[in-house]
Protein backbone atom coordinates (compact mmCIF):
# COMPACT_ATOMS: atom_id res chain seq x y z
CA UNK A 1 0.00 0.00 0.00
CA UNK A 2 0.93 3.70 -0.59
CA UNK A 3 0.03 7.15 -1.53
CA UNK A 4 0.85 8.33 -5.42
CA UNK A 5 0.86 11.67 -7.10
CA UNK A 6 -0.01 12.19 -10.61
CA UNK A 7 1.14 15.11 -12.52
CA UNK A 8 -2.19 15.90 -14.51
CA UNK A 9 -1.77 17.13 -17.82
CA UNK A 10 -2.55 20.43 -17.24
CA UNK A 11 -1.44 23.04 -15.47
CA UNK A 12 0.81 22.54 -11.82
CA UNK A 13 -1.96 20.57 -9.98
CA UNK A 14 -1.31 16.76 -8.92
CA UNK A 15 -3.65 14.31 -7.43
CA UNK A 16 -3.07 12.59 -4.32
CA UNK A 17 -4.19 8.66 -4.51
CA UNK A 18 -3.91 5.95 -1.69
CA UNK A 19 -3.17 2.28 -3.87
CA UNK A 20 -2.71 -0.99 -2.87
CA UNK A 21 -0.16 -3.79 -3.12
CA UNK A 22 -1.50 -4.11 -6.58
CA UNK A 23 -1.79 -0.50 -7.23
CA UNK A 24 -5.75 -0.56 -7.75
CA UNK A 25 -6.83 2.41 -5.94
CA UNK A 26 -8.83 2.44 -2.41
CA UNK A 27 -12.05 3.96 -3.61
CA UNK A 28 -13.54 5.06 -0.70
CA UNK A 29 -9.97 7.05 0.38
CA UNK A 30 -9.21 8.17 -2.96
CA UNK A 31 -13.17 9.92 -3.16
CA UNK A 32 -12.34 11.82 -0.02
CA UNK A 33 -9.10 13.11 -1.75
CA UNK A 34 -10.68 14.08 -4.72
CA UNK A 35 -13.13 15.92 -2.48
CA UNK A 36 -10.45 17.73 -0.99
CA UNK A 37 -8.80 18.53 -3.97
CA UNK A 38 -11.88 19.73 -5.41
CA UNK A 39 -12.61 21.68 -2.78
CA UNK A 40 -9.28 23.72 -3.08
CA UNK A 41 -7.25 22.55 -0.32
CA UNK A 42 -3.50 22.74 -0.72
CA UNK A 43 -1.33 20.02 -2.19
CA UNK A 44 0.41 19.66 1.04
CA UNK A 45 -2.98 19.14 3.00
CA UNK A 46 -3.62 16.62 0.65
CA UNK A 47 -0.42 14.56 0.50
CA UNK A 48 -1.02 14.55 4.67
CA UNK A 49 -4.15 13.11 4.54
CA UNK A 50 -3.03 10.69 2.10
CA UNK A 51 -0.42 9.85 4.43
CA UNK A 52 -2.20 9.69 7.84
CA UNK A 53 -5.18 7.20 5.70
CA UNK A 54 -2.17 5.51 4.76
CA UNK A 55 -1.40 4.92 8.28
CA UNK A 56 -4.80 3.69 9.46
CA UNK A 57 -5.38 1.44 6.51
CA UNK A 58 -2.27 -0.21 7.65
CA UNK A 59 -4.09 -0.51 10.69
CA UNK A 60 -6.70 -1.98 9.65
CA UNK A 61 -4.83 -4.26 7.55
CA UNK A 62 -3.02 -5.58 10.50
CA UNK A 63 -5.85 -6.00 12.99
CA UNK A 64 -7.67 -8.09 9.90
CA UNK A 65 -10.41 -4.73 10.26
CA UNK A 66 -12.34 -2.97 7.54
CA UNK A 67 -12.79 0.65 7.67
CA UNK A 68 -16.66 -0.36 8.04
CA UNK A 69 -16.54 -1.88 11.60
CA UNK A 70 -14.14 0.17 12.63
CA UNK A 71 -15.41 1.46 16.05
CA UNK A 72 -14.26 3.37 19.28
CA UNK A 73 -13.44 0.21 20.94
CA UNK A 74 -11.26 -0.03 18.13
CA UNK A 75 -9.76 3.16 18.83
CA UNK A 76 -7.19 3.02 21.61
CA UNK A 77 -5.38 0.23 19.68
CA UNK A 78 -4.95 2.52 17.04
CA UNK A 79 -3.99 5.45 19.51
CA UNK A 80 -1.06 3.20 20.82
CA UNK A 81 0.40 2.32 17.64
CA UNK A 82 0.20 5.92 16.18
CA UNK A 83 2.13 7.34 18.85
CA UNK A 84 4.64 4.66 19.42
CA UNK A 85 5.32 4.98 15.86
CA UNK A 86 5.81 8.34 16.28
CA UNK A 87 8.73 8.00 18.75
CA UNK A 88 9.98 6.00 16.17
Amino acid sequence: MRVVRTKLSAGPAREVRLVDDDGGPIEVVCSFLAHLEARGCSPNTCLAYANDLLRFWRFLSEEALSWETFGPCRVRNLRHRTSASSKD
